[in-house]
């Protein structure tokens, strides 16, 4: 579980507060991948820690 503590997510992330901009991020995945890359970062790890917590 060494991974988990490498990949840092700000908890504003991981709460989906407003979902339409976290979707806006995404549309642009053709030209921005830098911002595609961390939005599906953010979504993995996210994933990985509520399996933690659980």
């Amino acid at each position: 579980r060494r991974y988990v503590v490498v990949v840092p997510v700000p908890p504003a992330e991981l709460a989906p507060v407003d979902p339409p901009a976290q979707l806006a991020s995404v549309e642009p995945c053709n030209r921005h991948y830098f911002t595609c890359g961390i939005f599906i970062v953010d979504l993995l790890s996210g994933i990985i820690i509520m399996k933690i917590v659980k």
